[in-house]
């Protein structure tokens, strides 16, 4: 059995699934090359190790992937319908056949193109709509775990950015000496040197003994 990964996709189009910890598939859907763990131009994911990803059918022509597709769908049924167990919100098909349009979607619609005046101006309706009580955000909070994960990530940006600016040390041959930059100071102490950025560090890149312009290294 083939083992299949961003990297060694399976062969022609193909049906796969996102599984669930229990075995069962919240997600199917249908594809060729990378798709399966592309994270772009989709609402439902795979884990990020995409150890969940199972390719149910390969080798397929572009018909056959997309009928097995509507057939898993249909069997499985889908959340939003109330039909089933699947995160999809369409039938498949490489169509919007059966999509829901939510109904706080569609009251949103609503209340956009209500009391919009000539010139492209709020009335006070449409204003008060979008404040307090009646904007249609109120009283919404953020789950814990995901304010946890939040407050996490900026407690980590936060140190990053506080770590010490990485130094170097330039030699020139001619004359043996030394002098200490980072990234920040480069314009100011080694610029004047007639020295680019990228000219000496691609020149020492592979071999610290390389010297750029016959001349200067990194120590």
């Amino acid at each position: 059995m083939s083992i299949y990964s961003k990297n060694n996709t399976p062969p022609g189009f193909y049906v796969y699934a996102y599984m669930r910890d229990d075995g069962t598939p919240y997600y199917i859907g249908k594809g060729s090359g990378s798709r399966a763990w592309s994270k772009s131009d989709r609402t439902v994911f795979s884990k990020k190790d995409f150890s969940n990803i199972l390719i149910l059918e390969s080798n397929l022509t572009d018909v056959g992937a997309l009928a097995i597709e509507r057939r898993l769908i249909r069997w499985y049924g889908r959340l939003d319908n109330r039909t089933g167990i699947l995160r999809n919100k369409t039938d498949g098909g490489d169509g919007n056949a059966g999509w829901l349009m939510p109904e706080e979607t569609k009251q949103k619609i609503s209340k956009s193109k209500q009391g919009q005046l000539k010139g492209c101006k709020l009335s006070q309706d449409r204003i008060k709509q979008r404040s307090g009580i009646n904007h249609w955000n109120y009283g919404n909070t953020t789950p814990s775990d995901v304010s946890k994960k939040i407050s996490e990530g900026v407690k980590r940006r936060n140190k990053e950015r506080t770590l010490a600016v990485k130094e170097y040390v330039l030699l020139d041959t001619y004359t043996n000496e030394t002098i200490k930059f980072t990234a920040r100071t480069f314009d100011e102490k080694i610029s004047p040197l007639g020295i680019s950025s990228s000219g000496l560090f691609w020149a020492v890149r592979y071999n610290l003994n390389r010297l750029y312009k016959n001349r200067f290294t990194l120590v």
